[in-house]
């Protein structure tokens, strides 16, 4: 017992330590998951165009209970001017995932991405709307998906 708590007491005088060292800040920004955010704008006398994004990422996993893999979508950020109206959208970051497991069998998961933009015109003034994402799972081979009962498959 004595161990143990003189371990515990160790731990967490390191873990202070480390905590209390100065290190260099970083700022952050929502759309840098991983990888550089690329940027493109156009611009055409009074009318113009800016779009922000991020890279596509894929993950696979092997694990004892399964293998799969995540392929995320970027989020991105879009604006449009002219003489006459603004125009911005935001999305959000999507997802889609294909996982195996003994249990479950082959599944597929889904995030699609949140929408929320905005237009501002001289005729319909300001208006914005907002779409949710929407997030589920199912079955992706579903004749073999979940438990199938004792003398179901000769």
């Amino acid at each position: 017992m004595r161990s143990l708590a003189l371990s515990l007491a160790l731990g967490a005088g390191a873990l202070g330590i480390v905590g209390a060292t100065p290190s260099e800040a970083k700022a952050f920004w929502i759309m840098t998951g991983r990888g550089p955010v690329n940027v493109s704008s156009y611009q055409n006398g009074p009318y113009g165009t800016f779009f922000a994004y991020n890279n596509t990422i894929y993950q696979p996993y092997v694990n004892p209970w399964g293998f799969g893999s995540a392929h995320y979508l970027p989020a991105s950020y879009r604006y449009a001017y002219s003489p006459s109206s603004i125009s911005a959208m935001y999305t959000s970051r999507s997802m889609v995932a294909y996982n195996y497991n003994a249990w479950y069998g082959y599944m597929m998961s889904v995030s699609t991405p949140a929408y929320y933009g905005y237009t501002i015109t001289p005729y319909a003034g300001y208006r914005q709307y907002y779409v949710p994402g929407v997030n589920y799972t199912m079955p992706a081979a579903s004749y073999y998906s979940g438990y199938v009962p004792i003398g179901y498959i000769r």
